[in-house]
C-alpha cells in the first residue's frame, strides 16, 4: 500500500481510537475519582514500561533484520517470541520474588500482579509481529486490529459502568482482555506456525543492532513519564490521578506524528537508494507534522478549561497543566518522527544519544521544579525537554545531514500537495 494511503489510514484511525480513548477515560475518572484514576495509571505505567521494554532491544531489531538480512521471516519469528518466552519467565519469576519480600508494587495484590504480568506477555507477542507488519508495510491491518481493542475497551467500561461494577481491578482485567483480542487478530493476519526455536547467532546479531535503538526508545518513554514517577514518589497518588489526565489530554496533539511513524518506517525500510526521496520524505513529513500538531495544540489549549466539567471539579487542576503541555507537544512531534530516518539508516545511536540528553534535561528539571510548583513544575519541566527533544533533531539535520532550515521548517508548495493528497485519501478511506 501506498505511503500516502498509510498515513491517511493511520489518521482516520487516531481519530477514531482518540474519541473512544478520551470517552473512555472520562468515564473511569468521574467513576473511580482521582485517587482510582492514579492507581491505576501507576499500575500500567509499571507493567507498560515491562512490556515496552522488557525485550532488551529484540523487538526493535525485527523489521530492520527482515528486510535488510537473509533470515527468512518465519526464522526471525520463531527465534523472537521464543527467547521472549524465556525472558518473560525470568521477570515474571523476579515480580514475584521481588513482590513477597515486599520490595516493589506493596501497595498492589497478587492477582493484580498477575494481570499486570499477563499485559506483559500478550504486549511481547504484540510488539513483535506488529514489527513485521510494519516492515511489510500492513499499516492499515495494525489500525483496524488496534480499533477492535480499544472500541472493546470503551463498550465493555459503559456496561461495568451501567451496571455499577467499574472497579480498579475490573478495569485492569477489561485492558489485558482488549490486548488479548488484538494478539490474536495479529497473529492469525501474521499467518506464521509457531515453533519454539532459537537461533543464537540471530538473536546476537539483533540485540547488538537493536539495543541502541532499545535504548533511545526506553529513554524517550522515560522522558514522557518520569514527570509521573516523580510525583507519584513526591506528591503522592491522587496528584498522579490529576496530572495523568492533563498528560493523555495534551498527547491527543499526538494525533499526527503517532499517524505518520509507523507509515513513514515502513517506507523508508522500502526505499533502497533514492536518496532525494528519501530527504524529501523526511523533510516534508517533518514540517507538515509540525504544524498540523501546532493547529491542533492550540485547539486543544482553547479548550483546557472545560476540563473540570468534563471530568468533575476534582480534576479542576488539570486545566493549566495541560496547557503547557501542549506546548511542548508541539516541539515533541518534530522528535517523534525524525528518529524514523536514522533507525532505517542503521544509524540508531543518533536517537539515542538525543534521547538520553533529553531524558537527563527532564529529570533534573522535574527534581528542581516539583517542589516549588508541584504538578504545574513537572509540566514546565516536560515542556521545556520536549523543545530540547525537537531542536536537537533539527540541529543534527541541519549540521551532519545536509538538510537546511528552509527544508525542514518553511512550508512549500509541494509539501502542501503532499498533505492535501493524504488528505484527499482520508476523505477516500471513510
Amino acid at each position: 500500500m501506498s505511503y500516502k494511503k498509510n498515513i491517511a489510514s493511520n489518521l482516520l484511525a487516531q481519530v477514531i481510537r482518540i474519541i473512544l480513548m478520551f470517552l473512555t477515560s472520562i468515564l473511569v475518572a468521574r467513576v473511580l475519582g482521582a485517587e482510582g484514576r492514579g492507581y491505576i495509571t501507576f499500575i500500567i505505567l509499571i507493567f507498560g514500561l515491562i512490556a515496552s521494554y522488557g525485550h532488551f532491544g529484540i523487538n526493535h531489531a525485527t523489521a530492520y533484520f527482515q528486510k535488510r538480512s537473509n533470515y527468512s521471516q518465519k526464522e526471525i519469528f520463531n527465534s523472537n517470541i521464543s527467547i521472549l518466552l524465556i525472558i518473560f519467565s525470568i521477570i515474571a519469576s523476579l515480580v514475584f520474588i521481588l513482590r513477597i519480600q515486599s520490595l516493589i508494587l506493596t501497595d498492589y495484590s497478587f492477582d493484580l500482579i498477575i494481570i499486570g504480568l499477563s499485559y506483559v506477555l500478550i504486549n511481547f507477542i504484540i510488539i513483535t509481529i506488529q514489527e513485521f507488519y510494519v516492515g511489510n508495510e500492513r499499516i492499515v491491518e495494525i489500525n483496524k486490529f488496534l480499533l477492535i481493542g480499544e472500541s472493546f475497551i470503551f463498550l465493555t467500561t459503559i456496561l461495568l459502568s451501567i451496571t455499577e461494577v467499574l472497579s480498579v481491578r475490573n478495569y485492569l482485567i477489561l485492558f489485558v482482555v482488549s490486548s488479548l483480542l488484538r494478539m490474536l487478530f495479529f497473529v492469525k493476519g501474521l499467518g506464521i506456525n509457531f515453533k519454539f526455536s532459537i537461533n543464537a547467532t540471530l538473536i546476537k546479531q539483533e540485540i547488538k543492532y537493536g539495543f541502541v535503538a532499545y535504548l533511545s526508545a526506553l529513554f524517550i518513554f522515560l522522558n514522557y513519564r518520569a514527570d509521573q514517577f516523580l510525583i507519584k514518589s513526591m506528591l503522592g497518588i491522587e496528584s498522579l490521578g490529576i496530572y495523568s489526565i492533563a498528560v493523555n489530554l495534551a498527547e491527543l496533539a499526538f494525533l499526527v506524528p503517532m499517524s505518520v511513524t509507523s507509515a513513514l518506517t515502513g517506507r523508508l525500510y522500502n526505499i533502497n537508494n533514492e536518496i532525494e526521496d528519501k530527504k524529501f520524505i523526511i523533510y516534508s513529513t517533518i514540517k507538515y507534522t509540525f504544524y498540523i500538531a501546532m493547529i491542533v495544540s492550540i485547539i486543544g489549549m482553547g479548550m483546557t478549561p472545560l476540563i473540570p466539567f468534563i471530568y468533575g471539579q476534582s480534576f479542576s487542576d488539570a486545566s493549566n497543566i495541560t496547557f503547557v503541555l501542549f506546548i511542548g507537544i508541539i516541539f515533541a512531534s518534530i522528535g517523534k518522527v525524525s528518529y524514523a530516518y536514522f533507525i532505517t539508516e542503521g544509524r540508531p545511536i543518533i536517537h539515542t544519544i538525543v534521547t538520553a540528553i533529553t531524558l537527563l534535561c527532564n529529570i533534573i528539571l522535574n527534581i528542581i521544579l516539583i517542589p516549588y510548583l508541584g504538578m504545574m513544575g513537572a509540566a514546565l519541566a516536560s515542556t521545556l525537554s520536549y523543545f530540547i527533544y525537537g531542536l536537537l533533531y533539527i540541529i543534527i539535520f541541519v549540521t551532519k545531514e545536509g538538510f537546511t532550515i528552509k527544508e525542514l521548517l518553511v512550508p512549500e508548495k509541494k509539501d502542501l500537495l503532499l498533505l492535501f493528497n493524504v488528505l484527499n485519501v482520508v476523505k477516500k478511506t471513510r
